[in-house]
């Protein structure tokens, strides 16, 4: 992973600089992080295990929970934190 140099600021100022930035950014407590891009193997691995997991949710009847995939940002309050993570089910 690269690391990349963190800005501080408010959680208003960065959901206002995340809605106009191309790339993605998590948000820790204050710090602004730039996303790397993921590997070829991250990517089938994420892939694969929200295949599965729709399947298994399938089974289940689950019909009022929602799979999403990392282009969904997450606000974690107790951390005071936004990130994308590689799946998420609501």
């Amino acid at each position: 992973m690269v690391s990349t140099a963190a800005r501080i600021c408010t959680v208003d100022e960065y959901l206002q600089q995340e809605s106009v930035a191309i790339g993605k950014h998590e948000y820790l407590n204050g710090e602004v992080v730039e996303m790397p891009g993921g590997t070829a193997n991250h990517s089938l691995i994420a892939l694969y295990f929200a295949l599965y997991l729709k399947q298994a949710l399938i089974a289940a009847n689950s019909s009022t929970v929602k799979l999403f995939n990392s282009d969904m940002r997450l606000w974690l309050p107790e951390s005071n934190s936004f990130t994308y993570p590689d799946g998420m089910v609501v």
